[in-house]
């Protein structure tokens, strides 16, 4: 026994402090958060569209101006914030993804759509990496699906 004490006198003396405790404090109450400034989100659904629709290239509500179109072939993924400020400018684009390499295509494609739904445009495929992406007040009609446009532009060259 006499060796186990000498060993913790040789150590160090035995800590009798307890750790100090601080009565619980009482806490100032919390205010409730601001709200002033709040946009609230549009509904992530697509509004109903008129039952007659304009045809491709006038702009409803534009002042009396009709819309431009604007071709474009992207070779980088860096070009789709330059799309997309063209259709956030009011021109409907046509969108040739085929000089892309096809995961970046896809990851081009996934950018003009999400910008696409968030100006509340629409985007549509004509042909297989060929897109028309059309902004708000656009209303693109007629064609359903791609193998429509290809019968059409096959059509029109015969």
């Amino acid at each position: 026994m006499k060796l186990f004490q000498k060993i913790k006198d040789l150590i160090g003396p035995e800590d009798t402090l307890d750790d100090p405790y601080y009565e619980d404090e009482e806490l100032a109450p919390l205010e409730p958060a601001r709200r002033d400034n709040v946009i609230t989100p549009k509904s992530f659904t697509k509004s109903p569209r008129d039952s007659i629709q304009s045809p491709l290239g006038v702009r409803e509500g534009a002042k009396g101006s009709s819309s431009s179109l604007c071709i474009s072939k992207p070779e980088r993924y860096e070009e789709a914030a330059q799309v997309v400020e063209e259709v956030r400018s009011g021109r409907i684009l046509v969108l040739n993804l085929s000089a892309l390499d096809v995961k970046i295509g896809q990851r081009f494609l996934d950018f003009v759509s999400g910008a696409a739904f968030a100006l509340e445009g629409d985007i549509q495929e004509v042909m297989e990496n060929v897109y028309v992406v059309s902004p708000r007040g656009i209303n693109m009609k007629g064609m359903s699906s791609p193998q429509d446009f290809r019968s059409l532009y096959r059509d029109s060259f015969q």
